[in-house]
């Protein structure tokens, strides 16, 4: 798994988070919810990815 890249999403019904986590597949690397990403500035490479507003 690719420890320097890091894929940040926010989901109100979940459909981001799948997304979110089969992108981490195919990249090989962690998809985590913004909720709870806590410090994120170890990843050289990070992608932040929303729908709609985050609560």
């Amino acid at each position: 798994m690719n420890k320097e890249m890091i894929i940040i999403y926010g989901s109100c019904y979940g459909t981001t988070g799948k997304y979110a986590e089969e992108l981490s597949k195919r990249l090989d690397c962690e998809a985590i919810s913004y909720e709870k990403a806590g410090d994120i500035n170890a990843y050289k490479t990070k992608s932040i990815h929303s729908n709609g507003g985050l609560d």
